[in-house]
């Protein structure tokens, strides 16, 4: 290959990369370029230069997306075990216990841990994502909707 053709189709790999991040950062999120769902405003992201974007899901974690605390963030997609911890979770005794207090006790009590937790994973935006993943499925649950908890 000569090195004319190596420059163009390495500029041309920079270009598609610059068009097609990996990951953006909305609203402390660290939305995945390839779920369909992220289509529009990833192909938006890419033409404006204040929106930030990473090429990798630890970049993006790593960027500060999320603010200090990462664990205010969740990316489902990217814990391949979520659905299988929630619905382990939300199956236990606390959730189907007779005790008028349950499960908003059982509930307040995991965010509040859960939230504490936070601060020993810095570093690890695997981690933090797991955690962040349990506050707000927690948080949903505290909703009327749900179970009507005041936490």
């Amino acid at each position: 290959m000569k090195k004319s053709q190596l420059r163009k189709l390495i500029r041309e790999s920079i270009k598609e990369q610059l068009a097609n991040p990996g990951y953006v950062c909305d609203d402390g999120n660290c939305l995945d370029c390839l779920n369909p769902q992220n289509n529009s405003y990833c192909l938006y992201a890419a033409g404006t230069q204040n929106i930030p974007s990473y090429p990798t899901l630890n970049a993006c974690l790593n960027s500060g997306c999320g603010g200090p605390d990462l664990c205010k963030q969740c990316q489902s997609g990217n814990w391949s075990g979520f659905m299988s911890w929630y619905n382990t979770w939300t199956n236990g005794a606390p959730f189907n216990s007779s005790n008028p207090n349950q499960p908003c006790t059982h509930i307040c009590n995991k965010i509040t841990q859960w939230q504490g937790n936070c601060a020993g994973m810095v570093g690890n935006p695997q981690w933090q994502n797991r955690i962040g993943c349990k506050i707000e499925a927690a948080q949903q649950l505290t909703h009327p909707a749900h179970h009507n908890c005041s936490c």
